[in-house]
């Protein structure tokens, strides 16, 4: 079964590549703020030359806050109930990392992290709101 990774954009985006190499990926779903969106824009444009297809959900504002980013999650959730979701929290900046780690867990979501080019799953904490 394919994934469908989903990626802060930020500092560490290199780690991207390490959680595609690992998991077989259907496609990559990116979250950026406007801020990034250059960034998150040369993101997919790379992936797309491996034939792996990848969306931008943009976060509205001109920065990220961990807000913004629950609700990207949560939405992306719900759009792929089908879907074999994880969420690479290495690729971000400090912020949004530890703000993707917290929507895995809300959401119950898996996740990984990137460390060394060494990947390390986290665990599966399913939280009831």
């Amino acid at each position: 079964m394919k994934n469908v990774i989903i990626a802060p954009i930020g500092e560490h985006i290199d780690d991207l590549y390490v959680g595609v190499k690992e998991f077989p990926t259907e496609r990559v779903i990116l979250i950026s703020d406007k801020e990034r969106m250059g960034a998150a824009i040369k993101t997919k444009s790379e992936l797309e030359k491996f034939k792996i297809p990848a969306q931008i959900k943009e976060l509205p504002g001109d920065s990220h806050s961990w807000e913004e980013t629950f609700e990207a999650i949560g939405e992306i959730r719900k759009q792929e109930k089908e879907g074999n979701l994880l969420i690479n929290v290495s690729t971000g900046d400090r912020d949004t990392r530890c703000a993707a780690t917290a929507a895995a867990f809300v959401n119950g979501i898996k996740a990984f992290s990137v460390d060394n080019n060494e990947v390390m799953l986290l665990p599966v904490l399913k939280f009831s709101y």
